[in-house]
């Protein structure tokens, strides 16, 4: 048993790098399979959410397939090691859009708070809904920053490991 052990702790210790991205992409996996399993599973509901936000009905028509979609190819991408760090690029700038279209409703900009969102997300207020999407952004940085070594974000975070550091 302890020559298990043993394989097992020099296993973590050698890659831990790649268990911890493998952990966030799972992460992320898991919200892009419910929220839109949510969505497409009472696509009624989904699509008079969609037509209550603030962009012409035609749009949301086509918003209620499109935006499923996408988090189905998301958490497709990153499944497979060969499109993970694409996906997880594609989940950040997802989630951020996300995130600044509740900051932006949030403030009343358009004159109404719309809410699409499904599942257990629509009981959450739009502040923890914000901070719910910020944390899942701290994840995809973080395994960005894993796989890179580091990751410049207007000059923050830019010690690197050896890599070449991506520069947003």
């Amino acid at each position: 048993m302890k020559g298990i052990w043993r394989k097992v702790k020099t296993y973590v210790g050698t890659h831990w790098r790649q268990l911890v991205i493998n952990a966030c992409s799972f992460l992320l996996m898991l919200l892009w399979i419910y929220a839109s399993a949510s969505k497409l599973g009472n696509y009624d509901q989904s699509q008079w959410e969609m037509r209550n936000q603030v962009f012409p009905d035609p749009l949301a028509d086509q918003l209620v397939w499109i935006v499923p979609s996408m988090e189905i190819l998301l958490a497709i991408g990153l499944m497979a090691p060969q499109t993970r760090i694409l996906a997880l690029w594609a989940s950040g700038g997802l989630l951020l859009a996300f995130t600044l279209y509740i900051a932006i409703t949030a403030t009343k900009v358009f004159g109404r708070v719309p809410c699409s969102c499904g599942g257990i997300i629509s009981n959450m207020p739009y502040w923890l809904h914000a901070c719910f999407n910020i944390a899942y952004l701290g994840i995809v940085y973080l395994a960005l920053y894993l796989h890179y070594g580091s990751v410049y974000i207007n000059g923050w975070f830019h010690k690197s490991k050896g890599k070449e550091a991506i520069v947003v």
